[in-house]
């Protein structure tokens, strides 16, 4: 029944499950432990991350707080059929950066952007 309920999951179920999944292990973070931060059992967030079972928003906003991420981490623009899985990014990257950026003055800033900009859009090859 399980798997009958996977193979006609809603694609965007699936892409949820997987940036979930991706998330959760990028943190560091076990099936079980996540359970026991959000107040479900572990079978029920295999069943989230494998597209099973839809997340209810109010579950989702537990999961982003277990997580420390933003709730637009699970739910970026394009995410459905054919959207690739969430790149597993360090979530100590982010920080570091999120950190560093926030030190700099805003003329800085800017120039990195325009930088970054260049090399991510081809320029900088």
């Amino acid at each position: 029944m399980a798997n009958e309920r996977a193979r006609n999951a809603d694609p965007f179920d699936l892409a949820l499950g997987q940036r979930l999944k991706g998330l959760r292990t990028a943190a560091g973070v076990s099936v079980k432990t996540l359970a026991e931060l959000i107040g479900v059992s572990w079978q029920q967030v295999s069943k989230y991350e494998k597209g099973i079972d839809r997340l209810r928003v109010s579950i989702l906003v537990r999961i982003a707080k277990a997580l420390k991420q933003p709730l637009a981490a699970f739910v970026e623009e394009g995410l459905g059929e054919g959207t690739p899985a969430l790149p597993h990014y360090s979530i100590r990257e982010m920080r570091d950066l999120q950190a560093a950026w926030s030190k700099m003055p805003q003329e800085l800033r800017r120039d990195v952007l325009r930088l970054l900009r260049t090399i991510t859009e081809g320029g900088g090859t």
